[in-house]
């Protein structure tokens, strides 16, 4: 069983990131907090194998934290939990110290992944995080009214099967993952067009072709 504890300014995220991993009966979040303190505290008082860190941390609390952590625990890996505009700054907390990053719309199999090889004192940086990183990518502006978005080929997968009035259940057992999987495919493409349910879904999903 992989302990994680997540650090994230956000609640609302952080149980998102809670959701995730409970379809993977190996991981286990045993601590959420908003604030760096009260996970330093958990350190010392839970057996933890990894942390999961937000890079939108407030203020002076982002960079350090990753140093902190080695320091309170040293066997304790962390992941670097970012979006594509705070690659930047994921990439600092790199240098001081996490053992990984994500983005925030990485499928939940790559987070899965990489906490199995943070949480066992290894690494791990997921291939869309690095592009950003790198450079090789840039972040759209979701002010450009030439913003369009893109779905993975699972995300589509599970849009073709809700086009088909298919339920939570059946897409599970068609596309042969679990039903929090399926749910968490929909949330992240109700983000992705600003959707605020599945009707606005299909709509925006016919509107800008994002199924060809």
């Amino acid at each position: 069983m992989i302990r994680i504890a997540v650090l994230h300014p956000s609640l609302s995220v952080a149980r998102d990131l809670q959701f995730q991993l409970r379809s993977a009966q190996e991981f286990q979040v045993v601590h959420i907090s908003q604030e760096r303190e009260r996970l330093l505290e958990a350190l010392q008082a839970l057996s933890i194998n990894a942390v999961v860190v937000s890079s939108e941390l407030e203020g002076g609390d982002v960079f350090p934290i990753c140093q902190e952590i080695h320091v309170y625990a040293p066997k304790v890996g962390t992941l670097v939990h970012t979006t594509a505009q705070r690659t930047k700054e994921a990439k600092r907390m790199l240098h001081r110290g996490a053992a990984g990053c994500v983005l925030n719309d990485d499928a939940p199999e790559v987070l899965h992944d990489a906490l199995r090889n943070v949480g066992s004192g290894s690494t791990y940086i997921s291939s869309s995080s690095a592009f950003y990183m790198l450079g090789l990518r840039q972040p759209l502006d979701r002010a450009d009214q030439t913003y369009r978005p893109s779905l993975s080929k699972r995300e589509k997968d599970v849009m073709r099967a809700i086009l088909e009035e298919r339920t939570t259940a059946e897409i599970a057992d068609l596309l042969k993952i679990s039903f929090g999987t399926v749910e968490t495919h929909r949330r992240n493409m109700l983000a992705k067009v600003g959707a605020r349910n599945t009707a606005g879904l299909v709509r925006s999903c016919y509107e800008m072709s994002l199924l060809e």
